[in-house]
């Protein structure tokens, strides 16, 4: 060890020697062998920003909600950073797509959506007497199907909502859209209201792809003439969805849907990679052969040459290439200096998200407090007095592997002395254990300044990150592998 020997104190010297048993009797291979068995499993790559999904979450109510956000904006700069988030749980149908994991269902009538705004902004008014004197950093309305909504419940959902927040003079707002539902009125609507971005969803111009999970066709004649509309509006940013690794999905069939959509010239492009859920393989064993082609075959190539042809086209790719959740491609046409909603928590960034809807994800993002909460799906119960709320707040150590395992993924380092400034405590010391068998293989280095992590790509990292991880995590991964191994 090169660092800090002669200062250690008990507990990182027992450590210490715990690595050296664990390295001498073969167990660190076995570590290895079963974060390995995990990331490829269970297609466990991109860090967590949370622990509290599986671990120890608690069911509260809305005034302990309130409570936290209470306790969150008097610490300096989380108000400087929240997105709200409204969700409208209602989809155009006949059926719901089946890639879908958002929480929606198919609306019957119209009289649902009454109902739904009749619990929501109630909700919205008695939050915003707690959160009403922020200047909110943006806004994302997202669904389910946003345009499903009449031009009158439209009216009445924004004209209340924005009577008790207030959003900063750049803020990015987002109203995502249905093509297929398409409808000029409501468009200017959205743009009367403030909102600068629209987003919409064609997800493939392969009519045999569309099929095959439930999806009507939108042709590019008529998301030409939609991007056309959007533009005369001047809506600062128009976004069109598509997603990669569809069932029948092929890399020639998806660079064609690609190249059809950015011949459109929208002013971003979205690429969704499918995340390919264990259930639908009947096994482990299937599912793991199926992920290797799956990323090898497939998203790799197919990403390499969305990104090459975006060149070409004069765009570029604002996202690491190894991303597997989303990429962003932007024309290079145009210049964005909005604040633009987060996708999801950055505890370096410290954003924050305040969610309204059923299964909405809430979360409070900072060095100092990280809570994370998702409201019951149950929309009979969604209202200020029966709203039941999963989640905690993370501890300190959880709020630390958090970071670690953000900054190592997003820089391939951390800076020793800003991690000793967030949380007070020693990097070195704290996670000597984990350090010490990543330097016996030559994944980390450690100098004066930073710890570094050497991987070689994204699986590469999604392994040997594991050593990070929360056990307790951890181990219902590898319970679940125990049982379906034993059946």
């Amino acid at each position: 060890m090169s660092h800090g020997e002669n200062c250690l104190d008990y507990n990182s010297l027992y450590k210490i020697a715990l690595t050296e048993k664990v390295i001498e009797t073969g167990k660190l291979d076995q570590l290895i062998a079963s974060y390995k068995k995990i990331t490829e499993s269970f297609n466990l790559i991109t860090p967590p920003w949370r622990f509290t999904g599986s671990i120890d979450n608690q069911c509260v109510d809305f005034s302990q909600v309130k409570e936290w956000w209470r306790k969150a904006i008097t610490i300096p700069k989380i108000k400087e950073k929240i997105d709200v988030y409204i969700g409208i749980p209602f989809c155009v149908g006949p059926e719901r797509c089946t890639y879908c994991m958002y929480r929606s269902h198919v609306l019957a009538d119209s009289s649902e959506i009454d109902g739904y705004l009749e619990i929501l902004i109630p909700m919205m008014a008695d939050m915003s007497e707690v959160l009403g004197d922020i200047d909110y950093n943006s806004l994302y309305v997202g669904g389910g199907t946003p345009n499903i909504l009449t031009v009158e419940q439209m009216e009445y959902l924004f004209s209340e909502f924005l009577k008790w927040f207030k959003f900063k003079k750049n803020s990015q707002k987002t109203f995502e859209n249905s093509p297929r539902i398409f409808d000029l009125e409501k468009l200017r609507l959205v743009k009367d209201y403030g909102f600068n971005r629209v987003s919409f969803g064609v997800q493939a111009f392969d009519q045999e792809v569309l099929k095959k999970v439930k999806r009507d066709y939108v042709a590019p004649e008529k998301m030409l003439e939609i991007i056309q509309l959007a533009k005369k509006l001047k809506f600062d940013q128009i976004n069109v969805d598509l997603m990669l690794g569809l069932d029948g999905q092929t890399k020639e069939s998806f660079m064609e849907s690609f190249q059809q959509l950015i011949k459109l010239r929208p002013y971003s492009i979205t690429v969704y990679v499918y995340r390919r859920g264990r259930g639908e393989f009947g096994s482990i064993e299937n599912h793991e052969k199926f992920l290797d082609n799956y990323y090898n075959s497939l998203i790799y190539p197919t990403l390499k040459a969305a990104n090459l042809m975006s060149e070409e086209y004069g765009y570029h790719n604002l996202c690491n290439n190894d991303n597997l959740e989303f990429q962003s491609f932007v024309s290079k046409e145009i210049t964005f200096n909005k604040f633009n909603y987060n996708t999801r928590p950055n505890l370096t960034g410290g954003n924050s998200c305040l969610g309204f809807g059923p299964s909405s994800v809430s979360y409070i993002t900072s060095p100092k407090m990280v809570v994370n909460y998702r409201t019951d799906p149950d929309i009979t119960r969604f209202n200020c007095i029966d709203a039941i709320f999963k989640g905690k707040q993370e501890t300190v150590k959880e709020t630390m592997q958090i970071y670690i395992l953000e900054m190592l993924y997003r820089n391939k380092q951390v800076d020793l002395e800003k991690f000793q400034q967030f949380f007070g405590i020693d990097l070195l010391e704290e996670f000597i254990f984990e350090i010490t068998c990543l330097e016996y293989l030559d994944k980390i280095k450690v100098d004066s300044k930073y710890l570094y992590f050497d991987y070689k790509d994204a699986m590469d990292y999604g392994i040997y990150s594991k050593f990070f991880y929360d056990r307790r995590y951890l181990a219902i991964y590898e319970n679940y592998l125990t049982q379906k191994g034993g059946e």
